[in-house]
């Protein structure tokens, strides 16, 4: 066989490959099991590109009944900038978004009425989207900062959040980032996806169970970039007088019956990480160690009770600064609607 035989073979081949890839994701690709275009879909295009999609304001969700997203595509039921109030901003995934959950049990609403019945003038936002990795975050950090102004944040990080567009470590977000930035290879796209899977469940299948390895295989890779996206909002918050700390959720699955965590190595590299770039940080990981399958479900997110364990935290948190002797009466600059 010549050699530009053997290179149109695999020309064809590549081609080939390349077709059956595309009917593939055309007709199994939804994960979602909706089309973006179905009316019922719960987000849009972002207009950013960094962040790729985006929340679409409304009041109904998929599955959910009580879900509202403002028209800053906040899941908030106001469009309000709460001007006269304290504005601490939760930031982060799926988990404390609060997915699949109705509004009054997520974390934010519960430390809400935490914060009310202590009487404190402060309004908690959530503005957190499903699937978003670590670049996402810190840019819907500084959008959504534009509009409301924040004078605290607390970032919610999940161990899940080391993962990157265009590379192996690509799937947080289960194809919903794709749904509306189509990769130009579709065959390139669906090789890393098989790898992701492989170290995320030692199957390409899909499967709702994650092996302790695969976080560490997520942040060896990512340390680097996740480190300068978090630097990054440590700095935007210096700059613009915002109180920024990081929480690092734990992780249900990796407890043990005796109440040890398997991924403790883990959350202190990630700590080593967060004091490297000046960020303050909340390990919870021994609170939720008693009852960790009533806090946390098999998909790795919150309970109710989990989300109300959270919300005590978060409050503590938030309430904190006036312990501190800082006063948690004058907000910032209201921002203007």
């Amino acid at each position: 066989m010549t050699a530009a035989a053997l290179l149109l073979g695999l020309l064809v081949s590549a081609i080939a490959l390349e077709g059956f890839c595309r009917v593939f994701l055309h007709l199994y690709g939804d994960a979602w099991g909706q089309s973006k275009d179905h009316p019922r879909h719960g987000y849009q295009l972002s207009s950013n590109p960094v962040l790729g999609y985006a929340l679409k304001p409304g009041r109904d969700w998929p599955v959910m009944g009580a879900l509202w997203i403002n028209k800053y595509s906040v899941r908030d039921e106001s469009d309000e900038l709460a001007a006269d109030r304290r504005r601490v901003v939760l930031v982060g995934d799926s988990v404390t978004f609060g997915i699949w959950q109705r509004q009054e049990i997520t974390i934010a609403s519960q430390a809400q009425r935490l914060l009310d019945h202590a009487a404190q003038p402060v309004k908690v936002l959530n503005i957190r989207v499903p699937g978003y990795g670590a670049a996402q975050i810190e840019e819907n950090f500084r959008a959504k900062d534009a509009i409301y102004q924040f004078d605290d944040a607390l970032y919610l990080l999940n161990l899940n959040d080391f993962t990157r567009h265009d590379s192996i470590y690509e799937g947080a977000d289960n194809g919903l980032y794709r749904m509306y930035q189509p990769p130009p290879w579709r065959s390139l796209y669906l090789l890393r996806k098989a790898y992701y899977r492989l170290q995320k469940h030692g199957s390409v299948r899909a499967s709702i169970e994650s092996r302790d390895r695969w976080y560490h295989w997520l942040f060896e890779g990512n340390r680097e970039f996740a480190q300068t996206k978090i630097q990054e909002m440590v700095r935007y918050a210096r700059a613009h007088d915002i109180r920024f700390a990081v929480l690092i959720l734990p992780v249900g699955s990796a407890f043990e019956p005796d109440g040890s965590y398997r991924l403790a190595g883990l959350v202190d590299q990630v700590t080593e990480m967060l004091e490297d770039v000046g960020a303050d940080h909340i390990d919870p990981s021994e609170r939720f160690s008693h009852q960790p399958a009533e806090l946390i479900d098999r998909t790795e997110h919150l309970t109710k009770a989990g989300n109300g364990l959270l919300a005590e935290i978060v409050t503590d948190w938030i309430t904190d600064r006036t312990d501190s002797g800082e006063d948690s009466h004058l907000p910032s600059p209201a921002p203007e609607s």
